[in-house]
């Protein structure tokens, strides 16, 4: 299946995969498609096809490639000095949302999930 995105509206996105050859972005755009519906998303669909495109290159970064987009999610604990303080983490359903939320393209295509799809959407 093909994107209905573009290379160019990926790298809006993430502009961190600027060293990534179009063909390479374009081929991850493609597998993304296989998980972006654009039922769901309407209007939204490119944006969210790039965020899914983007999540999928900060997972699975071409050899060679250094990617940053993993960062941490929020933080569940802080220590300063003698004193810890621990928070409750997100609660996160079903493997996909464990999935995306490990990167912060991820976490950005859950919470469009939650504006553009209505009725029951677990992740």
């Amino acid at each position: 299946m093909n994107a209905e995105w573009t290379v160019a509206e990926v790298r809006s996105v993430a502009a961190e995969f600027a060293a990534i050859d179009d063909a390479t972005i374009q081929a991850a755009a493609n597998q993304a498609a296989l998980l972006v519906s654009p039922a769901a998303f309407g209007e939204r669909l490119n944006w969210a096809g790039s965020l899914m495109t983007a999540h999928l290159l900060a997972l699975f970064p071409p050899a060679g490639v250094a990617v940053a987009a993993t960062a941490p999610g929020p933080v569940v604990s802080r220590t300063v000095g003698s004193v810890s303080v621990t928070y409750a983490a997100p609660v996160t359903s079903g493997t996909v949302g464990l999935t995306l939320g490990e990167t912060k393209y991820g976490r950005m295509f859950a919470r469009l999930v939650t504006l553009s799809c209505s009725g029951g959407v677990v992740l």
